[in-house]
Order: structure tokens, then sequence, then C-alpha cells
């Protein structure tokens, strides 16, 4: 019996052991870095003139490109940027695609259902970190009357060496460049993160576009980062100087703890112009 024990214990250490060597190679590995998806995959078109509301969907789930009304684009101008970031707080990994914003190539090559074919509801896009740990399922819709781009995001952790409670945020993110201008005023609120253009202001024009939450029942956070300053997945907002006339980028985030293998954490997000 002592020695069946002995012999029990020896293989729990060495697959401990091996467990945790594996994880260390997978946290060592760099992920490759391919060019940034920024060609429309699917796009969608409504109205007309005052009433137009047009936005396009990457093959990698970016939103790059939405205009309302016809002829004024607020964000396929400069640097085409927004996507979805993910940022885990325990491993201190983290994961981005935000369209022509580099680096990228965090994620597999994705996994797209359109049943109705091109340019057409529903639309889904599946994307795999590059080291397996998480799934990221983005499912796309609109609201024409409140000229708005639905995005439900549903994040599940595959990662079979869990052993404890893994703390974890995901994002959305956009830079938006309203009426085609930058720079913008920029603000945010408790669940909204925006950038306008003030009919008096610095910039011209007079309108704005805003990110949000509509998952308002979940732990979440809002706030607004000078384009290229500080971690583009686990962004920051220190700077109490907002609102102000800047290049602003739109950050969006829900906090989550996952405390077992294969759970999944979903948020719906939204992108609208006002």
């Amino acid at each position: 019996m002592r020695g069946t024990y002995f012999g029990f214990v020896l293989g729990m250490l060495l697959t401990s052991a091996a467990l945790g060597q594996q994880l260390q190679q997978r946290m060592a590995q760099q992920p490759p870095a391919p060019a940034a998806a920024t060609d429309c995959f699917a796009t969608f078109t409504s109205g007309a003139g005052a009433t137009a509301f047009n936005f396009c969907v990457t093959q990698n789930g970016n939103v790059l490109r939405l205009e309302s009304p016809a002829g004024a684009e607020h964000i396929r101008v400069g640097v085409f940027m927004e996507g979805y970031t993910i940022c885990d707080h325990t491993l201190g990994l983290r994961y981005w695609d935000l369209g022509a914003f580099v680096p990228n190539g965090d994620f597999q090559t994705p996994i797209i259902v359109q049943p109705n074919g091109p340019n057409t509801f529903p639309l889904s896009i599946t994307r795999i970190t590059w080291d397996s740990f998480y799934t990221l399922k983005q499912t796309f819709s609109r609201n024409v009357q409140d000229r708005a781009v639905i995005v439900t995001m549903a994040l599940s952790n595959n990662d079979i060496t869990l052993t404890g409670p893994r703390s974890v945020s995901f994002w959305r993110a956009a830079d938006f460049d309203v009426d085609g201008n930058m720079p913008n005023w920029g603000g945010a609120t408790k669940d909204s993160a925006f950038a306008w253009n003030n009919v008096a202001g610095l910039s011209p024009g007079g309108r704005g576009a805003a990110l949000s939450t509509q998952s308002l029942a979940l732990a979440h956070t809002a706030g607004v980062v000078p384009f290229g300053v500080g971690d583009p997945a686990c962004p920051e907002f220190g700077d109490t100087g907002w609102p102000r006339v800047d290049d602003v980028v739109a950050y969006v985030g829900h906090d989550f703890v996952f405390t077992g293998k294969h759970q999944t954490k979903t948020a719906t997000f939204r992108l609208r112009v006002f």
C-alpha cells in the first residue's frame, strides 16, 4: 500500500510539473504578426441622403466603415481603427485586433457564419487566440432608426490548465474621426465613450459617434485615450483633462472572473452616430 501511495503522489507531482512547463512554454511563444485586414467583408446599407446609414465589417470582425448621413464617414479615415481586445489580468496576457492599428496577429484565422449570403444578417465571426486560451465570438446586427451597429461579444475560456479564478476583461475600441475630421472633442460617461464636433467649436461639423455598452447590469468601464497612448488591450483612463480636442480612441469594456474551465462571458456593445 505504501508503494502504491508514493507512486500515486509521484505521478501527481510529475503531472503538475508537466502542466506548469506547458503553460510557461505557451506563454513564452510569440504570436505571428500578419498585416491587419481592413477590407470590407460584409457591407450593410440603408436609407439615402440625410437618412443614410452604412457600415461594413471585416473578415476579422472590425467595424471599419461607419457612414451617416451620406458622405459623412466617422471611422474609415486616416488609420482605420476599430475592434476588440482581451486583457488577462491574472496571467498578464494581452490580445487585440484593432484593424489597421499594429501590432496585430493575436488571433487565429476567423470562422465566419453568414447563412443567408453576402451582406446579410445573421453574421457571426469567431476568433481563437494564438495560444488557444480563449475563443471570442462576435455576432453583428443593426438598429437603423438609432443609426447603431450592435455587436454581441461572447468570450469562452478554453484553457485546460485553469486551476483557480482568472480575472479577465474584454473591450471594444474605436478611433472615431467624426465627419472625416481629426481631432475631435472626446469624452466619456459611465456607460459610453464618444467623439464629437461642436457646432461652434474648433472642429467643423456638429455630429458625433459613440461606443457604449448595452449590458448595464455587468461591471463595466468607459473612457477615452489619445490615439497611440497606453496599452491597447488593457487601457487606463488616468487623464482628468477630458473633454478636450484630441485624436481620441473610445474604449468600453467589461470585467469578468472565470472560475472554471469552458465558461463563457457575454456582453453587448453599440456603435452609433448621433
